[in-house]
């Protein structure tokens, strides 16, 4: 059971934008619950990158850390549970967020943050869902340093643009490692891109991944021609979608791509739900930026919007007055 069933900000997601926004609305003395559903996209990582302070630190330690924190404010609930559905209702003639989980509770809320992140789409390729984290890599920044010198197999995935996986290999060749191979269809490889490749000395075996097995410096990739390709890591972009579809389509939030588009508050189109992390981008980007730091800071961001929301309401302030620049020069 829940400790109560109204909360003033129920938070979605306990990744680093859900426990960051729980963690600055709790010291807001905010009652605030947080709903884990204990799928992390990271979960096989054992190293976070290009976090202050916190360098190569796993994530699963950066959560439980966090979560330990947590216990410190009497104001955060924290709950393993999945929303799946919500809806706008009306209570004492004000509007609130009823959140209806998949374990049967429904909570209402002043205001709702989704930070439930995304999930990669890896069915294409059997076995690459295990590898990530682990042998297979998405991102040159976290993952590239510790790949310097190692023979790197880069991965095009179907319903990805073959641009991604082109500017990947291209990057980790320029940056780490004089070894860069590229699976992908040749066809697919035309004009501009071809005549790169060529000149960065990056070797494209013409298929598609089948599957993906083995551990960190021992890679198999077997092609659908059933070629087998060994390397020491792969490095690969699958498609992704929200980790809380069901929840986004039943508020109606305007999306692009898996993504709820949000303004530079993190409010979404609908005036009580907010968004932070992987799973929210501004209008001005095509993707948001998936660094452990980034989501740190969207949900901090979105946290102090939140509680300034509320604080505002408390006024009577719906459309609060904009404060003046200064005349100082």
């Amino acid at each position: 059971m829940l400790p109560r069933e109204n909360y003033e900000v129920v938070v979605i997601g306990a990744g680093p934008a859900g426990l960051e926004a729980a963690l600055v609305l709790g010291r807001q003395r905010r009652k605030v619950l947080v709903l884990d559903s204990s799928a992390y996209r990271n979960a096989a990582s054992d190293a976070a990158h290009m976090l202050l302070g916190q360098e190569g630190t796993a994530p699963a330690l950066l959560r439980s850390r966090t979560l330990e924190s947590l216990k410190d404010l009497p104001y955060v609930d924290y709950a393993l549970d999945t929303a799946k559905t919500a809806e706008v209702t009306c209570h004492d003639q004000r509007e609130h967020v009823t959140i209806h989980t998949a374990a049967g509770h429904t909570i209402v809320a002043r205001r709702l943050i989704i930070a439930t992140g995304q999930r990669d789409v890896c069915e294409q390729v059997d076995g690459l869902a295990e590898a990530f984290g682990r042998y297979a890599f998405h991102c040159p920044y976290c993952h590239g340093f510790e790949a310097s010198g190692k023979d790197i197999l880069v991965l095009a995935i179907p319903g990805v643009p073959i641009a991604k996986a082109i500017f990947q290999a291209l990057y980790l060749k320029n940056r780490f490692s004089s070894s860069v191979r590229l699976l992908a269809p040749e066809r697919d490889i035309t004009g501009d891109f071809a005549k790169l490749l060529a000149t960065s000395s990056i070797d494209v075996l013409d298929g598609e991944a089948k599957t993906v097995t083995g551990s960190l410096g021992e890679v198999s990739v077997i092609t659908k021609d059933e070629t087998t390709l060994r390397c020491e890591l792969a490095f690969a972009t699958p498609p992704t979608e929200s980790a809380a579809k069901e929840l986004i389509e039943s508020l109606d939030l305007n999306t692009r791509g898996a993504c709820i588009m949000t303004d530079d508050h993190g409010r979404t189109s609908c005036h009580l739900v907010f968004a932070a992390g992987d799973v929210a981008v501004s209008p001005e980007e095509q993707e948001p930026m998936t660094f452990v730091s980034q989501a740190v800071a969207e949900g901090q961001r979105t946290a102090v919007w939140v509680d300034q929301d509320l604080f505002m309401e408390s006024l009577g302030m719906t459309d609060p007055p904009q404060i003046a620049p200064s005349d100082e020069s």
